[in-house]
C-alpha cells in the first residue's frame, strides 16, 4: 500500500515474555498479553487501499523485513528512531557519533545531550541494534557466525563473541542452538 500501517492494538495469547522491551520496538501500540488470541488491530481503511507489491517483491520483503524492522522499528521522529534508521542503513560501516550528528544537523555535544535526556547513549543504541540484528541472524541458518560478525561491523569474530556474551550472557554458538 506504500505506507506503514499504524497498529491500534496488538494482543498475544501467551504471557508477557522476559524480553518485553523488544515488543515495544516491534509493536508501537497498546499491547495485551495472555489474551484470548494473537492479533493485530488496525483501521479498516487500510483494507481498501491498492496493493503496490507483486509476488516477487513480497518474497523479497519477507526475506528482509525482520532485519529491516529491527533497524527501523517505527516511522517515528524521535531522536532514537532517527538514529536507529541511520545506523541500520549499512551495518557493515557503522557511522560514528560525529557522522550521525552531522547527518542530523547538530553538534556531537548536542546529540549526546539529547540522548542523555531520552535516557540513553549513542553506544547503547548501537549495541542494542547490533544485539537485535545478531539475535535475528543467529536464529536463521543463512549466515555463519563469522559472516554475522562481519555484517555487524566487527573486525574480528572474537570481538563479536565477547560483545554478544556481554549483551546476552550467551555465546553466539549457544544462542544459535
Amino acid at each position: 500500500i506504500g505506507q506503514r500501517i499504524r497498529l491500534e492494538e496488538a494482543t498475544f495469547s501467551y504471557p508477557a515474555p522476559d524480553h518485553q522491551a523488544e515488543y515495544d520496538l516491534l509493536f508501537p501500540c497498546p499491547r495485551r498479553f495472555s489474551a484470548g488470541c494473537t492479533s493485530l488491530l488496525f483501521a479498516a481503511r487500510y483494507l481498501g487501499m491498492p496493493l503496490l507489491q507483486d509476488e516477487r517483491t513480497l518474497k523479497q520483503f519477507l526475506q528482509h523485513s525482520p532485519a529491516d524492522l529491527l533497524a527501523r522499528p517505527d516511522g517515528g521522529d524521535s531522536l532514537t528512531s532517527q538514529i536507529r534508521r541511520l545506523l541500520g542503513r549499512d551495518c557493515r560501516r557503522w557511522p560514528d557519533l560525529d557522522q550521525v550528528a552531522r547527518q542530523l544537523h547538530m553538534s556531537s555535544q548536542t546529540l549526546r545531550r539529547h540522548l542523555r535526556e531520552e535516557g540513553g547513549s549513542f553506544q547503547q543504541l548501537k549495541d542494542h541494534l547490533r544485539r537485535d540484528l545478531a539475535i535475528y541472524h543467529l536464529g536463521r541458518d543463512e549466515l555463519s557466525i563469522q559472516d554475522i560478525a562481519e555484517q555487524l561491523g566487527f573486525s574480528e569474530p572474537s570481538a563479536f563473541h565477547r560483545a554478544f556474551k556481554k549483551w546476552t550472557g550467551l555465546t553466539p554458538g549457544a544462542d544459535r542452538h
